[in-house]
């Protein structure tokens, strides 16, 4: 699902260096960044498309033979074009190369694995235990180390551009093993997602970042501009947190589109040829995309179009130093289920190069620890562990209760709720009600979903359960960091705290999970200097 854009330092590029990306990295973070891993994430990022090159990958090139570097569409503190491109799907060009490595390398990959918990004692972890989809039935998987791998939370938010199936399960997995989650609060939202027609609501616009700074330009519902109000010298190429912040203002008011939304107009747009032929041309995937669900791309870039901001990237996550390591010994993180990196808000294009920088050291730490630990022997303690998780998994499989609860109806519960109370606009009410409803939700409502009747063999009901439970505990842990902070900073957008306070909130939050209770806590920002494990 990964269009254009990939960050990365390399030496053909003479106008970039180490503290160009950091700076730009930082000012987008609105310095609430980790410092560490900003840094890991800099020097490593040419190694990571030397690996993907390695495997096949071609990013484009000039007629020279060298790097073609672009400058992306959001316009950063110095300037500097680092962003590498494949085609308008940078994602499946890196899946069919991954893919394919898999095979040829001959690992052992387990499809149709649902993981239901981490196994932890004495602050190690030991393995996880799992849910065979294919059998619907317990999996135990002993291990000397596990890297947490599993995106984020998106699917969380009714209107949202990722997977539905983001649902947080990597986030609740850590929860449950006591590591804390790091600036959960800060969700980022893309400016560019249709929000009208309802058949591509969420759809990112194609080809919206090659049109921004060609003259596209937002509306609000009265034909007025507004951009300028917010950022005077970037305009539309402004970064994503503050074009959201200042749509979201506009909807707020009464000024949106017909449908809720924002107009986006790309047809003063100066391009070298016609709006479709040069999309046709620079953003081909997206564009068959809405030809083939009968939208023709003729009918819909010829008046301004309806977007709004969507649930996009979750910027915080699992708490992680530079090594990947949580407070857990063998337990890794890396990719975006993580915190940190990106601070209150990313950095466009920096998306993929997070992944795999930090999923070569995340690989790298977890083989050198499993090289260096005896096998697991599991406590009697452990082993009573997985004899209850194993009983859970029992009676949730085949509970009937005498009033069920569809699991479609209590997701889109969810999903409402942190659309209109978790989403990009909040506030201390808001926020209130949302964790009151959740916690009745978990409570009273998600022990009454239960799986259909026949075979538990592919029964994705089961699978349902689990990942709404985990929607309830990571839904939680947002608006408990949220209400948290009272200020607003990069993607968190407190409407009844609008501004910025450096003096009380340029800090950490870290939210761990104790029973039903979340506890919040202050912790200083990282500065730029070595460290040893994560908080």
């Amino acid at each position: 699902m990964t269009m254009p854009g990939f960050g990365a330092l390399l030496p053909s590029n003479p106008r970039d260096s180490v503290e160009n990306y950091l700076i730009d990295m930082l000012d987008a973070g609105a310095y609430l960044n980790d410092a560490n891993l900003v840094e890991t994430l800099v020097r490593g990022s040419s190694e990571a498309v030397e690996f993907l090159e390695g495997l096949g990958v071609r990013f484009d090139r000039r007629e020279d033979g060298t790097f073609a570097f672009y400058g992306g569409v959001e316009h950063t503190k110095t300037a500097t074009a680092r962003q590498l491109g494949v085609d308008d799907c940078m994602g499946r060009a890196f899946y069919n190369v991954l893919s394919g490595e898999i095979g040829r390398s001959g690992i052992r990959l387990l499809e149709d694995t649902f993981a239901l918990s981490l196994l932890v004692d004495e602050g190690r972890v030991y393995g996880l235990f799992a849910l065979d989809i294919r059998r619907g039935a317990p999996m135990l998987l002993w291990a000397r180390s596990v890297v947490l791998a599993t995106g984020g939370l998106v699917g969380l938010y009714s209107v949202r551009t990722g997977h539905p199936r983001d649902t947080g399960d990597g986030h609740a997995l850590a929860l449950r093993a006591g590591v804390a989650l790091k600036d959960i609060e800060f969700v980022q939202s893309n400016p560019a997602a249709f929000f009208y027609p309802d058949s591509v609501r969420g759809v990112v616009v194609p080809g919206w970042y090659l049109v921004m700074d060609r003259g596209a330009r937002y509306y609000n519902g009265f034909g007025e501009e507004f951009l300028h109000l917010h950022d005077p010298e970037r305009r539309e190429n402004t970064t994503r947190d503050v074009k959201a912040r200042a749509m979201h203002a506009e909807i707020l008011a009464g000024r949106g589109s017909e449908h809720g939304g924002i107009y986006l107009d790309f047809t003063q747009a100066e391009l070298e040829s016609p709006l479709e032929e040069y999309l046709s041309e620079n953003a081909p995937f997206l564009l068959d995309y809405l030809r083939r669900i009968g939208l023709p791309p003729g009918t819909i870039f010829s008046a301004p179009m309806e977007v709004g901001p969507a649930a996009h990237y979750s910027c915080g996550g699992v708490a992680i130093n530079e090594h990947c390591e949580t407070s857990i010994a063998g337990l890794y993180a890396a990719g975006e289920v993580t915190g940190g990196v990106h601070g209150a808000n990313r950095l466009g294009n920096n998306a993929m190069t997070d992944i795999f920088v930090f999923g070569r050291v995340a690989g790298e730490m977890a083989a050198a620890a499993a090289f260096g630990t005896p096998p697991p022997h599991p406590s009697a303690r452990l082993l009573r562990r997985v004899e209850a998780l194993w009983l859970n998994l029992e009676e949730v499989s085949e509970r009937r209760p005498p009033e069920p609860v569809s699991a479609a109806w209590l997701r889109r519960e969810i999903e409402t709720i942190m659309a209109e109370k978790v989403g990009f606009g909040r506030d201390e009410r808001g926020l209130l009600t949302a964790a009151e409803r959740m916690s009745e939700l978990e409570a009273d409502y998600l022990p009454r979903v239960c799986r259909s009747r026949g075979s538990r063999a592919y029964n994705y009901d089961l699978v349902e359960v689990f990942e709404l439970e985990n929607m309830l505990e990571v839904g939680l842990a947002v608006a408990a960091a949220a209400l948290r902070r009272t200020e607003t900073r990069g993607c968190h957008n407190r409407m009844d705290h609008p501004f910025l306070c450096d003096e009380h909130w340029r800090v950490h939050l870290l939210v761990t999970k104790r029973g039903p209770d979340y506890g919040v806590e202050k912790i200083p920002v990282v500065a730029r200097e070595r460290r040893g494990k994560a908080s």
